[in-house]
């Protein structure tokens, strides 16, 4: 067997090599075992790469687009309620609150599709 003598450099080299490639790998996975939420929402959206990032983010939108929903109902349950007081301004505020919470809604849901469809296509 031949003996091989490294320089210093080498050595620390590959070891600096290696290291890096123990943290990307660790990152990666870090990445993926890591919630979305409204805090690294930015970050996750600049990160993604693989179709588990994907969905994380689908996840993260279904999740915003159920507290929209029981925003929708809530919103719509105080239309009601004020349609029959004859306070038309509140009403109207009341609806203006409902509509807006019915479109965002509606945008989380297809931002959910949209990061699921796209984790499909990548998984393929």
């Amino acid at each position: 067997m031949a003996n091989i003598t490294w320089s210093r450099s080498v050595r620390y080299g590959l070891g600096a090599l290696g290291l890096a490639g123990l943290l990307s790998v660790g990152q990666a996975a870090w990445a993926q075992a890591t919630p979305v939420t409204d805090d690294n929402i930015v970050e996750r959206i600049t990160t993604m790469k693989t179709p588990a990032e994907h969905q994380a983010i689908a996840a993260y939108y279904q999740t915003k687009a159920a507290a929209a929903s029981a925003e929708v109902a809530r919103h719509e349950a105080m239309v009601k309620a004020y349609g029959g007081t004859g306070m038309k301004t509140m009403n109207r505020h009341c609806d203006l609150l409902y509509q807006t919470a019915l479109q965002e809604k509606t945008e989380y849901e297809s931002l959910a599709k949209d990061h699921a469809d796209m984790a499909a296509s990548a998984a393929k």
